[in-house]
């Protein structure tokens, strides 16, 4: 793995050995802060940004566990409700790119953190950027926007995720979070880009745990193919992928693509997480290290105009995942509230049953 030479040239090169490698490091050696060139390049190039004032505020947070079994993460950050620039609204899922619209071709040079490009033999091929997030909402909130320069609007693309997928597999760091919103899923502009962030601690809590909701053993799932299950116990149903071995990613990106195409063309809105996690097949081990394996989640759910309840909140990507951005309910939201927000959002069952036996048709038919 390279970095660029000097901060003048901010790139980021990795090749397929580097991919291989990340997932025969174990989870010991993660949180022991094996250096990880990746994670220095993002949080060194994300610092600079906010000493130069890039950001539109200093970020300020504070973050509370919901009591109650699922472990609801709720964030305050009044910053962002104040000062982030007013989101577009969209009706449709599939909305053509608009260039005289708000997109990452029009952001300031220093808005800009770093390339990413993937190295085969000697070559390199450009792959995409990342771009400081100027209303964060954690530490090293981030863009990565895949080819830039191709414009290409909200829609995922399979080498869109699959770049995404690499880059969570290559982190080192144990609390890095990305997620996909879909338009009228809380996406804000419509150039395709994926958020990642590192999960901020929780206060008082003496383990540092990236989206509870998500690590837990799920019981109640359903089998949809060989590396996905439906999670039938999330407040919202999602369907989860696991990937243990780079070998898996290039599968799991066309997988997720494939059923986020029948999203699109159904007018069906969606959101992406990808996590880290411990590799299931030594959850049972007697030695606490095992390898590190990625968890991507996909939900499909109501479009945000389609929501008639008052939530007061955003509901993405993250809050489906149980990472809650608040207002004025910080400090009162529970677990109950929560739950009942969550049924706003979730489709009706009958419309959600259709979804689940199309995503195992589309998933069978190789």
């Amino acid at each position: 793995m390279e970095k660029g030479a000097g901060m003048d040239d901010r790139t980021f090169v990795y090749d397929q050995c580097d991919l291989n490698h990340a997932f025969e490091v174990s989870t010991s050696d993660i949180s022991n802060g094996v250096a990880d060139n990746f994670d220095d390049l993002l949080v060194k190039t994300w610092e600079i940004a906010q000493s130069n004032g890039v950001s539109n505020y200093e970020l300020k947070i504070e973050c509370r566990k919901v009591p109650g079994p699922l472990g609801i993460v709720a964030q305050l950050n009044k910053q962002r409700t104040t000062k982030r620039r007013k989101p577009q609204v969209f009706n449709n899922v599939h909305v053509p790119f608009n260039p005289d619209q708000f997109n990452f071709t029009k952001i300031k040079q220093n808005e800009l953190l770093f390339k990413i490009y993937k190295k085969d033999g000697t070559s390199r091929t450009p792959v995409g950027s990342c771009v400081v997030n100027v209303s964060p909402f954690a530490k090293c909130h981030s863009l990565i926007v895949p080819d830039l320069n191709s414009c290409r609007s909200q829609i995922m693309t399979v080498n869109g995720i699959k770049l995404a997928l690499e880059l969570q597999a290559l982190s080192r760091n144990k609390t890095l979070v990305t997620v996909f919103n879909s338009m009228c899923g809380q996406a804000s502009v419509n150039h395709f880009h994926l958020h990642c962030y590192y999960m901020p601690k929780i206060k008082d809590e003496t383990q540092h745990v990236t989206l509870p909701m998500l690590q837990q053993t799920f019981t109640k799932t359903l089998k949809m193919s060989k590396n996905c299950v439906l999670c039938k116990e999330l407040p919202v149903p999602a369907f989860m992928f696991t990937i243990s071995s780079a070998d898996d990613i290039t599968m799991t990106a066309y997988d997720l693509t494939k059923i986020t195409d029948y999203f699109v063309e159904k007018d069906i809105a969606h959101n992406v997480v990808i996590i880290k996690t411990k590799d299931p097949t030594t959850l049972e081990a007697a030695s606490e290290v095992t390898f590190p394996a990625i968890r991507v989640f996909l939900w499909a759910r109501k479009k945000l105009h389609d929501i008639k309840a008052d939530i007061k909140m955003g509901m993405g990507a993250c809050e489906l995942a149980g990472h809650v951005f608040t207002g004025e309910v910080f400090h009162s939201l529970s677990e109950d509230g929560m739950l009942k927000v969550y049924d706003e959002v979730r489709l009706q069952d009958s419309v959600f049953q259709q979804i689940v036996k199309d995503v195992e048709a589309i998933l069978a038919a190789k």
